[in-house]
């Protein structure tokens, strides 16, 4: 029988979101390789914005230096919107 954790993890959903398509193929990776996550990249700070607004993913990955919308502002903004990754 596979422990509470192990389920969990079959269903978690894994935002990406980074500049580079370089990164965002390594985070994939990383994220398959390491159990049945399912990984939703974005290319860009907006796209990953909505993307994370839009249907709340279980953990995100973020670039802090992307030039349009950077990590750490998307950390802020989470932090002020119920249900957001950052205020669970």
């Amino acid at each position: 029988m596979r422990s509470t954790f192990e389920q969990r993890r079959e269903h978690t959903r894994s935002a990406g979101c980074g500049r580079r398509p370089s990164d965002l193929r390594l985070i994939e990776k990383i994220l398959k390789d390491h159990g049945q996550y399912k990984a939703i990249l974005a290319d860009s700070g907006p796209k990953g914005w909505d993307m994370i607004v839009s249907d709340p993913p279980h953990a995100v990955i973020l670039d802090l230096f992307m030039p349009d919308l950077d990590g750490f502002t998307i950390l802020e903004k989470c932090a002020r919107i119920p249900n957001c990754g950052a205020s669970r």
